[in-house]
C-alpha cells in the first residue's frame, strides 16, 4: 500500500469515527468534496498545511494518518511502565502528606495531640488498573 493510499484510508477511516460525512469534513477545513474523495482514495496527496486542519478537525495526531491498522503509535508497554511510576510517584507524595499531617499535630507541644486523619488508597482499584493496562500476551 502506497503513502497516499495509506494517508486516505486513514483519512475516511478516522472521518467515519467520527461519523462525519465528506461534505462535512470538508467543510470544516475549507476543502472541496471532490478533492478530499481523491485523497480519501488515494488519487491525490495533501499539504503540511491541510494535514494538520484535517489532524484538528479529527481531533487525531498527525502520526495515526501514517500508520497501518496493526501499528500502534504509542507502545503499550511503555505506556504502562509510565503509568505505574506515575502511580508510584502519587502513593509516595500521599504518605509525605500524611507524615507531614502526622508531624505538625505534635508540633504545638502546648496544645494536646490532634487526631491523625488517615488516608487510604484503594488496593482494589488498583488491581482493576493493573488488570486493565496490562499488555496483551
Amino acid at each position: 500500500m502506497g503513502i497516499k493510499t495509506l494517508l486516505g484510508a486513514n483519512i475516511k477511516l478516522y472521518r467515519r469515527a467520527k461519523h462525519l460525512s465528506q461534505d462535512q469534513l470538508s467543510n470544516r477545513v475549507g476543502l472541496s468534496v471532490k478533492h478530499l474523495s481523491k485523497i480519501e482514495r488515494g488519487i491525490a496527496f495533501i499539504s503540511s498545511e491541510l494535514l494538520e486542519k484535517i489532524s484538528a478537525s479529527l481531533e487525531v495526531s498527525p502520526a495515526h494518518f501514517f500508520c497501518k491498522a496493526n501499528e500502534k503509535i504509542y507502545d503499550d508497554a511503555i505506556l504502562y511502565v509510565f503509568d505505574r511510576i506515575t502511580e508510584t510517584h502519587i502513593i509516595r507524595a500521599m504518605d509525605g502528606i500524611k507524615m507531614d499531617i502526622r508531624r505538625s499535630s505534635f508540633d504545638n507541644s502546648d496544645a494536646a495531640p490532634q487526631e491523625t486523619i488517615q488516608y487510604e488508597i484503594p488496593r482494589e482499584m488498583d488491581q482493576q488498573v493493573m488488570a486493565a493496562e496490562a499488555p496483551d500476551a
